[in-house]
């Protein structure tokens, strides 16, 4: 894995014309304000100005994920549990609600003013996510960016993104959260947060310009100008070699005294036997 064709390039190395950029998308009437009217009574400049702080290279921490993680999603068994309202953009009025996971799980997690990049490498089209909780710790925001071809190196042209948040003050959800885009995301956003901060996982720092493993492990090169975090998974994994009916090794958010945590459930059945699996792969 090399940074250097990835979008987090922009987004790490502070290129302050990629915020610009996403601002003006969101928000174009904002070049035509006045500059009177730029202030935080108005709810466009005050949404302009969070958009602002998500995007912007400030107190963030990187984290590549690595595909040990990434293989373990599809055995975390969650559901939405909760119905929130949706509210309408620079509004108070509700114009419908949506069923959601329960957030609340990761209060106490996720830090006030904490910004956290997920990277991800090229099985998941060179995307990243970033999450950032505002500062009064009202809101947290999801910005997910992706390339929509895997082979463009510097032409970012096919630069997407998609940004939505939750209203902590209001138990509300922003006005896009039913969009596809928003939708598409929404699990595996909140699998990633599961496994990051609700499960035990390795952790090795790579300083700006070290490098880490084979180009058989999965080399990975920080050729950015911060650190990064590689994560990779510790679980061990459960197979079944024997026919049966087998209910699979999976993973559940169990509730304790001090918060949630994510518990492993490992593969049984009622005739033949289970191969334990061997130590996590490492890095």
């Amino acid at each position: 894995m090399i940074f250097k064709n990835h979008i987090a390039v922009r987004l790490l190395r502070g290129d302050d014309d990629l915020p610009m950029e996403i601002l003006v998308h969101h928000y174009p009437n904002l070049l035509k304000m006045k500059p009177d009217e730029i202030t935080e009574d108005n709810p466009v400049a005050y949404q302009a100005k969070m958009l602002w702080e998500l995007v912007r290279n400030r107190g963030q921490r990187a984290f590549y994920i690595t595909s040990t993680v990434l293989d373990l999603l599809d055995k975390l068994h969650v559901k939405k549990s909760v119905v929130l309202p949706i509210r309408k953009e620079h509004s108070e009025e509700v114009i419908g609600t949506a069923s959601t996971f329960d957030w609340s799980v990761f209060n106490g997690h996720l830090k006030p003013d904490a910004k956290y990049t997920f990277i991800f490498n090229e099985l998941t089209n060179k995307s990243l996510l970033r999450i950032w909780v505002t500062p009064s710790d009202s809101a947290i925001n999801f910005c997910r960016m992706w390339m929509t071809n895997t082979n463009i190196k510097e032409d970012y042209t096919y630069l997407k993104w998609c940004i939505s948040f939750l209203d902590k003050r209001h138990n509300t959800l922003s006005n896009n959260w039913m969009e596809a885009d928003v939708q598409e995301a929404e699990e595996f956003i909140y699998k990633v947060l599961c496994f990051f901060f609700l499960s035990e996982n390795e952790e090795l720092l790579i300083q700006p310009g070290g490098k880490h493993g084979t180009r058989k492990q999965g080399k990975v090169v920080n050729d950015l100008n911060v650190p990064i975090t590689i994560v990779n998974s510790k679980w061990n994994i459960t197979s079944i070699r024997t026919e049966g009916f087998p209910v699979s090794f999976h993973f559940r958010l169990q509730p304790y005294k001090t918060g949630s945590k994510m518990i492993p459930i490992q593969s049984y059945m009622k005739h033949g036997y289970v191969r334990r699996a061997k130590k996590p792969d490492s890095l």
